[in-house]
């Protein structure tokens, strides 16, 4: 990869023979080492540089995350797979290798924000099919909540973002961190005399005393 490397820092054409060296290299180490995630990602990087292999990339990069059994790996993994997808324009590659990523790290909320984002760009309504599936796995978890609260008064929903994080309150799911988040959006909306009440319910859940 050096001579590759810098025969672009010099603006030269990089011949395919480079490329071809580099490439057979890679294959025979991914042959000695069959679980070796990190060899079969650098693979990707090299067709990701070489003209004309955009399916050779992906092939690679869906490979480095098949073989990477543990899940610290996978999630790497998964990591250099979404980078190059972003990169490439690849939304399908996108999507399975953020899939990948929250199967690899579930605790990772921002993989499962990305995720949401991604597939509510794709068609109307699935962002909140994935948050559901979070919320399902986390119930008690504020820091979901929040995200999912957050997606719903980005979709102009906000009665149902308040609601959603009231319930919470109401549970005993982190009522303090759910009710600050709630006057955060009211006053965002103009909401003053809403956001008092709420500021007053949060002072009362840290067992304070509004008046």
């Amino acid at each position: 990869l050096a001579r590759i490397r810098e025969h672009s820092i010099k603006g030269q054409p990089v011949p395919d023979s480079l490329f071809q060296e580099a490439e057979t290299a890679f294959k025979r180490t991914a042959t000695i080492f069959p679980d070796g995630h990190r060899v079969r990602v650098e693979l990707g990087r090299l067709y990701a540089i070489w003209p004309g292999h955009a399916a050779e990339a992906e092939a690679a990069f869906r490979d480095a995350v098949a073989v990477a059994t543990k899940r610290p790996r996978r999630a790497r993994a998964a990591g250099a797979a979404i980078s190059y997808a972003r990169a490439a324009g690849n939304q399908e590659l996108l999507r399975w290798a953020i899939e990948q990523q929250v199967e690899a790290t579930p605790d990772d909320l921002e993989a499962w924000s990305s995720l949401a984002d991604l597939e509510e760009r794709r068609e109307k309504g699935s962002g909140e099919a994935v948050y559901k599936r979070l919320l399902e796995s986390k119930p008690d978890d504020i820091a979901a909540h929040l995200r999912y609260a957050g997606f719903l008064f980005g979709q102009k929903r906000e009665q149902e973002a308040y609601a959603h994080l009231t319930a919470q309150a109401d549970a005993g799911v982190g009522a303090p961190l759910a009710l600050d988040q709630v006057v955060a959006f009211q006053l965002r909306s103009n909401e003053l005399e809403a956001a008092h009440a709420t500021y007053e319910r949060w002072i009362r859940a840290q067992g304070g005393d509004p008046d």
